[in-house]
């Protein structure tokens, strides 16, 4: 019988050119090993199947639904290149079900692509000898890579728990991704049901990146916000963007997407490679158990979480400098899985992007000659100055006289720069994965990263001054009333998360 397995995922159109290499068959004689497995006379026409107007399950991409952010875009030939792809049979869908076999097929065995509909598609030029026969099989699908480790006979719950590092997931000229996904359901292949190869079994293959990226636009070729007064709109300072650098990415993921149930208890029914996220639940990276809120209050948690070899890279002290493009998103960077329950959405866990700014304030408080009350005065081009509750100062000296401070460390001191005429601050903004528009509670999955999700910067505006280093408190919640960047997300698969409006 013909038969169409459909796999889960969402990926985007178009995908990049054939590259040359050999047609024949991979050594598949020991474990691990890729190639026919089984000398059962079955054979598949396997179809690489790209949706550009549906999202993972096959439906109609809609704004409301979550697993569509903001909509579709297509990525890059390099984000779109195939290389390869490694099928895993399994002998069933339960946690003791075991590999029957892995086939392994370079791009030179299949057609040039062709468009159908929204989607571009590509096809094994003959039917593929699979030489496995099986009842109640699901095919876990990995296209430019395959699952370190993995060959016949490791149990379905052993091989849906391997982790793949960052290497492995995207190469270091970013020309090379790794995508997997699954069948939904359970199939039957069997030479006795005509999966011949002059009738050979139809295998449809759709797949999802396992990074995610980060990308930034400019508003305007310098970068500069003006902050405005809240009662008149007058300009009160002005601020330049200059560098950047992200924070808490992580070092591994899950070959297959992980998604827990709907009923937003993380622990219900989780499911590797088809599960679908909805408002309600989560998608769990491989230290989602671990991030908890009473990790973040150790000594010793930077040690924990961003030293050699944990799961986390190290927060990074390096700036780069900031994209003036102001036409299209610029890639920062491609990156990793990173997710946590509803109450460990923590600064310390949650990825993030700080800007390196100059602010250049109009004027600053000095005292008059009383002594008796602060006045506004001109800010000097270049010179230090001092934040005490909310309001900028010229000498810090006067300020702990005046109000009697024993504690200098009340008040933030904003080093001086005679090049740019201001003063350099800071300004950290967590990414957000969905907004649930409270911003007096958390919502589950507001603050994450996803795979095969683009989440696309926009500063909108800069409301504030910005903080005077770059370190970061672990315990304070993502979504926090110190927030002065308007920052809007665009987010698509490539979902694309807009962060458009923020504000600094």
């Amino acid at each position: 019988m013909n038969m169409k397995f459909k796999f889960l995922a969402a990926i985007t159109m178009a995908m990049g050119l054939f590259s040359c290499s050999n047609d024949e068959g991979l050594d598949n004689t020991t474990p691990g090993g890729q190639g026919i497995l089984g000398n059962a006379e079955t054979y598949a026409t396997i179809r690489i199947a790209m949706p550009g107007g549906a999202d993972a399950m096959g439906r109609a991409l809609t704004k409301s639904d979550p697993e569509n952010g903001d909509g579709f875009e297509i990525g890059t030939d390099d984000e779109n290149r195939f290389h390869d792809i490694t099928l895993y049979f399994f002998d069933g869908y339960d946690k003791t079900s075991t590999c029957k076999g892995v086939l392994t097929m370079e791009n030179s065995k299949f057609n040039a692509q062709s468009v159908e509909g929204k989607n571009v598609v590509y096809t094994t030029n003959a039917p593929i000898k699979v030489g496995i026969e099986g009842q109640n099989m699901r095919v876990y699908a990995v296209m430019n890579g395959s699952v370190s480790g993995a060959g016949q006979g490791i149990t379905l719950e052993k091989f849906l728990e391997k982790t793949v590092n960052t290497d492995a997931v995207f190469n270091k000229e970013n020309t090379k991704f790794l995508m997997t996904s699954r069948t939904p359901d359970e199939f039957s292949l069997s030479s006795a049901d005509n999966n011949t190869a002059d009738k050979a079994a139809s295998l449809e293959v759709s797949v999802e990146r396992t990074a995610a990226k980060i990308c930034y636009k400019a508003q305007n070729a310098t970068n500069t916000y003006s902050v405005l007064n809240e009662k008149d709109q007058t300009e009160v300072a002005s601020v330049i963007l200059n560098e950047y650098k992200l924070v808490n990415l992580r070092n591994d993921a899950y070959y297959f997407r992980k998604v827990a149930g709907a009923d937003g208890n993380w622990q219900s029914a989780p499911d590797f490679g088809s599960g679908v996220q909805e408002i309600s639940n989560y998608v769990i990276d491989p230290y989602f158990t671990m991030k908890t809120v009473t990790e973040t209050e150790s000594p010793d948690f930077f040690t924990n979480w961003f030293g050699e070899g944990k799961a986390y890279a190290d927060n990074s002290t390096e700036y780069q400098a900031i994209s003036t493009e102001t036409k299209e998103h610029e890639t920062l960077a491609y990156c990793m899985e990173n997710t946590t329950t509803q109450d460990a959405q923590l600064n310390g866990y949650s990825t993030g992007i700080i800007f390196k700014a100059t602010y250049t304030p109009k004027q600053v408080y000095v005292l008059n000659q009383e002594g008796n009350k602060f006045e506004a005065q001109n800010y000097e081009a270049g010179s230090n100055f001092y934040r005490y509750g909310n309001v900028l100062y010229k000498d810090k000296e006067q300020v702990k006289k005046f109000y009697g401070l024993t504690d200098e460390k009340l008040i933030e001191t904003f080093t001086g720069d005679t090049q740019t005429g201001g003063a350099t601050c800071y300004y950290k903004y967590w990414i957000r994965h969905m907004d649930n528009d409270n911003a007096e509670q958390m919502g589950i999955m507001e603050f994450a990263i996803v795979r095969n999700n683009a989440y696309k910067l926009d500063v909108k505006a800069v409301s504030g001054l910005g903080e005077p280093t770059d370190k970061i408190d672990p315990n304070i919640p993502d979504e926090s009333s110190k927030m002065y960047l308007n920052v809007k997300v665009t987010i698509m698969p490539w979902v694309v998360r807009n962060n458009n409006d923020i504000i600094l």
